[in-house]
Formats: C-alpha cells, sequence, structure tokens
C-alpha cells in the first residue's frame, strides 16, 4: 500500500522527524474470460482497484513497463498512478503476471472498487462475478492481510453477447 504525506522541512531545522505505522494491504487475483469463458488476453489492457469511498484526487498516465524482460502484452500494458494530496493512496494498478491472469498487490483495506479496461475498443467488461455477486456493481470491502483469490473479469468482445 502507498501513502503519500507532505512534510516541510523549515530552514535550519536541526531535526526533523515523521512517526509512521505501517498497515498490510490486500492481494486480490483472478483471471480474465470472454462471455463465452475462454480466457481474455490482456495485451495493451490496464486497470486498477480503487477507494470506492475517501482518499484523494489521482491520476493516470500510460507507460510502457520497464522490465526489457516482460513479454510485449505486458510491457506495453502498464499504466502509473500518481497521486497529490494525503493519506492513503488512491488506488492499485493491475498486473498481468500471465496472459488471462491479473494481479492487484497491496490494496489499501476498506471498501474497493474494481476497474479493467479491455484492449478493443468495442469491448467492455460485462460482469465481475465473486462470491455469487456482481462486484463491479456492488464494490468489494477488504481487510489488511486479507488475500482474495478467485475473481474474475468477464470481458464482452465484439461479436458475443
Amino acid at each position: 500500500m502507498k501513502s503519500r504525506s507532505l512534510l516541510t522541512v523549515e530552514k535550519g531545522s536541526a531535526q526533523t522527524q515523521l512517526d509512521f505505522s505501517l498497515r498490510r494491504g490486500v492481494n486480490i487475483r483472478g483471471n480474465l474470460v470472454d462471455e463465452r469463458g475462454n480466457p481474455y488476453r490482456a495485451g495493451r489492457s490496464s486497470g486498477y482497484a480503487s477507494r470506492k469511498r475517501g482518499g484523494f484526487g489521482a491520476a493516470a498516465a500510460n507507460f510502457r513497463y520497464g522490465s526489457k524482460h516482460a513479454p510485449d502484452y505486458l510491457r506495453n500494458g502498464s499504466t502509473v498512478f500518481y497521486e497529490e494530496g494525503e493519506g492513503d493512496a488512491a488506488g492499485t494498478i493491475m498486473a498481468f503476471p500471465a496472459d488471462s491472469s491479473f494481479l492487484l498487490p497491496a490494496v489499501a483495506p476498506g471498501e474497493i472498487v474494481i476497474d479493467f479496461r479491455p484492449r478493443g475498443r468495442s469491448e467492455r467488461v460485462s460482469k465481475i462475478p465473486y462470491e455469487g455477486r456482481d462486484i463491479r456493481e456492488t464494490g468489494l470491502v477488504v481487510e489488511a492481510g486479507q488475500d482474495v483469490h478467485d475473481v474474475t473479469i468477464v470481458i464482452q468482445t465484439a461479436g458475443n453477447g
């Protein structure tokens, strides 16, 4: 989990102290499938988890993923958040450890929503089922240290649905 807080150091100060405590984040993992249940290749897709309530202003910009050893679909499909303000970070960027799977590492505990932006112009997320409900609509409440598995993001592709 990331957090940002402004600190002002007065000119001529001999000492500055900033006390903080760490909270464990939440890992959310799952698979990407099309409406028929076939694996969906992430490609240049991007996604993130963000606070449903609270937090502060954030913006996203597309950057190439830095590892020269990563496959093209990972290197060209990454997004980076930057935040302004104080408090817990507004979001966590989705990583794609394999063609059709995703990982949201170190999500801030609390009420969150997952957003996924498919690579194709005519593609869209039709649902995100988890434990019998569509969390695209309801959001998800997560606790520090929790490890959420088996989230599925269903993408409606051109010609389906």
